[in-house]
């Protein structure tokens, strides 16, 4: 069998190649050429070598000179190099940064295969063969206009590529399509090129060629491409294999030997019409599997075969001289190559999670109360005096340090808390890392603007800080997202009690949110079910609330994942009370409980989550129309069901699931030490069975004590608002003023309803005060209600410890040149000024929607639009984005009703 294949390899052996560096022919029908539309040439400054690189950088450049791979250019663009070592140490790799031509090349429009979808179809066979293409894109010429903004700059020289290089925008997808063409036949060659190809293949393909396609094809611009001309495909150029590749890969699987066979020389007789060239080494023929994309393809099924880097002696940093100023220090590292102690692009994950406990253990040691403990625990007491080991010592006994040294904090036994029943460990959070944990706590997806007692509890489950409650509420507090998307100040009365479920999804309550903007996706309503037991919430974005759809959302989202509730609570929406739904319920075995239209109290616990989803969703929505708000909201359930619930004393989910999950930083950060008690597996399965029991069992009990509590405190102050409302204003406090109109076409239950702050002027006996409202660019009546007013909390900045440095000592400094901070234009060096706007637009491909920014480069009056992925400042990020939602509020209220007549005045 072994001898067909080699005999059909030997035939076609003018395709092959045998060296992975051979230069191989130029392909035919296809040609690269550049559009950057009118955009002036870029032209950057050579970046300095280190002399052991440059001897090899010579070597590589007189290589591809010699192949006519590349040639000396006259261009007006220069792009700079980057030397990137190779895997064994010693080789080199050269790169060229085309980052800054990328953006003004203009996207081509053609698909890339989903690899998933290049992995099935694999079934039944049992041969396998793969081709590898030579040397990829060098097989494509390129246009003279493309060779002049190849070009590339280094100190031996200017020089410009003949052949598609790699690194430019669109060479995968020009790649693809030439391919595809070749794999599938839709256009033929022109008579010119046709009679370049051999005549064995012509003759096994059938074509003929007519000297009327050559006159025909003469008045045509050279540089054309095959697929402009669109010279249709013969019939005998059909589909040769039926499958794509992805660029340069093309796998293929056979039932039988013989039917390999004859593919496989269809196929070379394919590539051979179009001229390209294959890698020989690094192809497979009559395998039984096959390595393709990171899996391996065999008759027994595909599986995953991920690449796992191997660990790499990485070198330490080379002594710098101490004279040339920082930049120059900064751009010698980069073009010599000198690595960090950690790379992400190489970086297994157990390197990276090393180099993130590395990080914490630097931060850890950095300050001065976690480092006295760590050396007191680690019986390291020389440098601490007699009255510092005193004072460790009566602390000492509630930290311990693990493997790596990293302090932790053992929490105890908390007996009101069924889960913190065992001694805990949770992890010594630095200064400098605890600003981080509050944003992921709070305003992040994960967070999701929760309150004061849900983002400490969130944080307090892994993490150890002195003050952290006191941090958290001024956080929170000062968050002007929390403050500005509460609802309307509260006018309580009296409860009238509610049903007390006993275990997860007996009793489900749902609700509608109604008149809400039309999404990008066409949903203008909000389903909503949560588990009256454990508080577990589902959503449902719907564009249309008919009793049939309403019916397939519980299916599809409640009874398919929890099975059939005995109670269903709801309000007297037409929607639930439809003979529909009620057939539905009944084939479930439901009961169905209807609150009564004037007593919207008795479905309290569902109405509260209501306005919790909506005070979350408010909190992230980013545009102005509002129309992001169903993306969103699916997004914060992972937040809203792992939120701590006072009542409860647990989350939803460890109600629903019997375990907690973990954020995005404890998986970053690997396994936690194990607690104080170590137990065998079959003592821990019990031991979560015996808490998850007990949760329950309590979470029942604090539900039927805290609705009791409730009904009578809300019967109880329901009648004392006035009182309320007497106290806590004074003239010159700030306070946020609820304003409860928004412009036409939006839904105030996503705008942020309270505004600025104000500072107060003037106070009346008559529950009235008056703002300064002059200045502020709003337009409203001064007087105010104190109901709609609520004070800005503001806390003083904590007190820090500043280091003087003389300036003798001050060696950062001296390491500066005088003109450090002066802009070097002839680095023709990007940097951004000002983000002056900022638009929403929809990938072709994926119809992904994507933020972009307008940006105006210092020293360049032109402004460019760029997505946030291709921004490297931060700070400007962060202010203009707090500036623009701040915008968003204020264009988002309705003001123009909100002065008084002339003659109420």
């Amino acid at each position: 069998m072994e001898d067909q294949v080699r005999a059909i390899l030997e035939k076609h052996h003018a395709s092959f190649l045998g060296d992975g560096k051979a230069v191989p022919a130029p392909a035919r029908g296809v040609v690269r050429d550049v559009d950057v539309g009118d955009a002036k040439p870029v032209a950057q400054r050579s970046r300095p070598i280190r002399p052991q690189h440059l001897r090899k950088v010579y070597e590589l450049l007189e290589k591809l000179v010699q192949t006519k791979l590349v040639e000396y250019s006259d261009s007006d663009w220069a792009l700079p190099i980057v030397i990137v070592m190779k895997k064994n140490g010693v080789d080199i790799r050269l790169c060229i940064d085309y980052r800054l031509v990328n953006q003004l090349i203009k996207l081509m429009h053609y698909p890339l295969p989903l690899i998933d979808d290049l992995l099935i179809g694999f079934e039944s066979t049992m041969w396998f063969l793969s081709l590898d293409m030579a040397s990829g894109f060098w097989a494509v010429p390129m246009t003279l206009r493309a060779k002049h903004i190849s070009a590339f700059i280094c100190p031996l020289g200017h020089f410009q590529w003949t052949r598609m290089p790699f690194g430019l925008k669109n060479a995968p997808l020009i790649y693809q399509q030439m391919l595809d063409n070749c794999l599938w036949g839709f256009v033929r060659l022109p008579a010119s090129e046709e009679s370049q190809v051999d005549a064995d293949v012509l003759e096994f393909l059938g074509i003929r060629t007519e000297g009327s396609d050559e006159e025909e094809m003469s008045t045509i611009a050279e540089g054309m491409t095959v697929f402009q001309r669109n010279i249709p495909a013969p019939p005998q150029l059909n589909p040769v294999l039926g499958r794509s590749s992805y660029i340069d890969d093309i796998a293929y699987g056979a039932e039988t030997w013989g039917q390999l066979c004859v593919d496989l020389d269809r196929l070379l007789y394919r590539l051979r019409y179009w001229g390209i060239s294959v890698s020989l080494p690094k192809s497979e023929f009559g395998k039984k599997t096959i390595s393709y994309l990171s899996h391996e393809i065999g008759a027994e099924g595909i599986r995953a075969k991920p690449k796992i880097a191997k660990d790499k002696l990485v070198r330490k940093k080379a002594p710098l001289e101490k004279t040339g100023t920082l930049i120059e220090m900064r751009e010698t590292m980069a073009s010599e190559g000198v690595t960090s102690e950690f790379s992400p692009e190489t970086a297994t994950p157990a390197m990276a999670i090393a180099e993130r406990w590395r990080r914490i253990l630097a931060q850890q040691g950095a300050e001065l109360w976690i480092r006295r403990l760590q050396d007191y625990l680690k019986g390291d007491l020389i440098d601490l005096s007699a009255a510092e080991a005193e004072d460790v010592a009566k602390i000492a006994n509630q930290f311990v340090l693990d493997y790596r040294g990293a302090l932790y904090y053992l929490s105890r036994a908390t007996p009101n808390r069924p889960r913190d029943q065992a001694e805990m460990l949770r992890l010594v959070v630095p200064r400098s890392l605890q600003a981080d944990l509050l944003h992921l706590s709070n305003e992040d997806f994960q967070g999701a603007h929760q309150g004061i007692t849900r983002t400490f509890e969130r944080l307090r489950r892994e993490y150890y800080w002195p003050g952290m409650y006191a941090d958290v509420e001024r956080f929170v507090k000062e968050c002007v997202d929390c403050v500005t998307a509460k609802g309307a100040p509260p006018n309580p009365g009296p409860s009238p009690g509610n049903i007390l479920a006993t275990r997860p999804f007996e009793a489900v309550s749902m609700d509608f949110v109604t008149h809400l903007p039309k999404s990008d996706r066409g949903n203008v309503f909000l389903l909503l079910f949560q588990c009256m037991f454990s508080g577990f919430v589902i959503c449902k974005p719907m564009s249309s609330t008919t009793a049939q759809e309403v019916a397939e959302a519980y299916m599809d989202r409640v009874f398919q994942r929890f099975g059939a509730s005995e109670m269903i609570r709801h309000d007297r929406d037409p929607r639930f009370m439809s003979e529909v739904f009620a057939k539905f319920r009944e084939m479930l075995g439901s009961r169905q409980r209807a609150t009564l239209a004037y007593r919207p109290q008795a479905n309290g616990q569902q109405e509260r989550s209501v306005q919790t989803v909506i005070r979350a969703v408010r909190a992230y929505v980013a545009e102005l129309d509002q129309s992001d708000w169903d993306d969103q909201v699916e997004k914060l359930m992972w937040a809203l069901n792992t939120s701590f619930d006072a009542t409860r004393l647990d989350t939803p989910f460890y109600l629903v699931h019997g375990w907690g999950p973990q954020s995005t930083v404890s998986a970053m950060l690997g396994p936690r030490p194990a607690g104080v008690d170590q137990r065998t597996a079959y003592e821990w399965r019990r031991g979560v069975q015996r808490q998850y029991e007990y949760a329950q069992a309590w979470a029942k009990d604090l539900q039927a004590q805290a609705k009791a509590k409730r009904s009578e405190a809300q019967t109880k102050i329901w009648q004392e608002l006035s009182e309320r409302l007497k106290k806590g204003f004074a003239v010159g406090d700030a306070v946020w003023l609820y304003l409860a109109r928004v412009q036409s076409g939006l839904t105030k239950k996503f705008a942020h309803l309270w505004q600025e702050p104000f500072r107060i002027l003037e106070t009346s006996d008559d529950f009235r005060c008056k703002l300064k409202i002059e200045g502020s660019g709003y337009k409203l009546y001064p007087w105010v209600h104190v109901s709609r007013l609520k004070p800005r909390a503001l806390f003083p900045d904590r007190p820090t410890e500043e280091i003087e440095v003389a300036e003798e000592d001050d060696f950062d400094a001296a390491l500066l040149a005088e003109d450090v901070d002066d802009p070097d234009e002839a680095q023709s060096e990007y940097e951004v000024e000002s983000i002056q706007d900022v638009r929403w637009v929809k990938r072709t491909r994926t119809s992904k929607r994507v933020r972009e920014y307008l940006v105006k480069w210092k020293g360049y009056s032109e402004t460019d639009w760029l997505p946030m992925s291709q921004l490297n400042c931060g700070a400007l990020l962060y202010d203009f984005n707090k500036g623009a939602k701040a915008q968003a509020r204020f264009k988002a209220m309705q003001a123009g009703d909100e002065l008084p007549e002339p003659e109420a005045q």
